[in-house]
């Protein structure tokens, strides 16, 4: 880990910037946690509009996209970055998506992984439907921010197009199967989640 950070901060490798933001954002996915499906949905429609802003609406009040020159003068491993083409210099150009993009549609989708558990608990699925369905969607709003980001050759907020592909399958899935009051109104309780990290705990001990 060590010689991985000396290595960034010498090389700036796009490669080792990648492993440290995946890797954050597994952290990240697994550290935080919701409660309910309405404060998940409600922190991405929030997110939506924000990232939005941000990127379409902060150069007319101040004068610059605050969002790309972030991205672009941090030298950090806080977004992923895919090499794009070569510079007029040969310089390395690449696209970038931020970690924010990942982990918050990862927590989102992490807490209806456990809404996929609970109904296989109770016998009414037989796999991770939700959780299933919700990644198809979220692999698909990449494409799309990517196809429309080199289309248009522009930046895009990746949140604009996660938010919907996400939520609007979450709910698809929901009222298909006629579970929407009931996933809408679930609360994992701290009983809940403390017996889970206990379960995970003895089941390290015991490996």
């Amino acid at each position: 880990g060590a010689a991985m950070a000396y290595g960034f901060m010498v090389s700036k490798n796009w490669i080792i910037n990648n492993v440290f933001g995946v890797s954050f954002c597994l952290v990240g996915i697994k550290m935080i946690s919701l409660s309910s499906y309405k404060t998940g949905a409600i922190m991405l429609v929030g997110l939506f509009f924000y990232d939005v802003f941000w990127v379409f609406g902060s150069k007319s009040v101040f004068g610059s996209n605050v969002m790309v020159s972030v991205a672009k003068g941090v030298e950090a491993p806080i977004k992923l970055m895919f090499p794009r083409s070569l510079g007029g210099c040969g310089k390395l150009l690449h696209s970038m998506l931020g970690l924010g993009d990942i982990v918050v549609p990862g927590i989102f989708i992490a807490f209806l992984a456990k809404w996929d558990a609970v109904k296989m608990g109770e016998g009414k699925s037989g796999s991770f439907v939700y959780l299933n369905t919700t990644m198809v969607a979220y692999i698909l709003s990449l494409i799309t921010t990517v196809s429309i980001m080199l289309f248009f050759n522009a930046a895009q907020p990746a949140l604009l197009y996660i938010v919907p592909y996400v939520l609007i399958t979450s709910l698809m899935v929901a009222f298909s199967r006629g579970e929407f009051k009931e996933l809408w109104n679930y609360v994992i309780t701290e009983d809940e989640e403390s017996s889970t990290a206990d379960k995970n705990t003895e089941e390290k001990k015991d490996s």
